[in-house]
């Protein structure tokens, strides 16, 4: 932020370094304050973000052990049928 201010203001880097070291604690407070007035909105942010996430991923969970849990089953009919059957084929 405050090389976006100086690039308008202090153009040869000799006077930037100059502003820099002049107003060191202003600009680093500044900073701090920003990021503490933002933080707030960053976690309620997350949250929100998080909750929609674990709802999609909830309902992707239990869709895909219900596909396993059928496919499963399938599996074990269809081998149950097949040795019940068996004995028939045989002749």
């Amino acid at each position: 932020m405050a090389f976006d201010a100086l690039s308008e203001h202090a153009r040869h880097p000799r006077e930037q370094r100059t502003v820099f070291r002049r107003h060191r604690l202003p600009l680093l407070l500044m900073g701090v304050f920003v990021i503490w007035v933002q933080h707030p909105a960053q976690w309620a942010l997350h949250r929100a973000l998080f909750a929609a996430a674990f709802v999609i991923l909830v309902l992707l969970a239990i869709w895909i052990y219900t596909l396993v849990f059928v496919f499963s089953s399938l599996a074990g009919f269809s081998s149950l049928t097949a040795l019940w059957l068996w004995p028939c084929s045989q002749g």
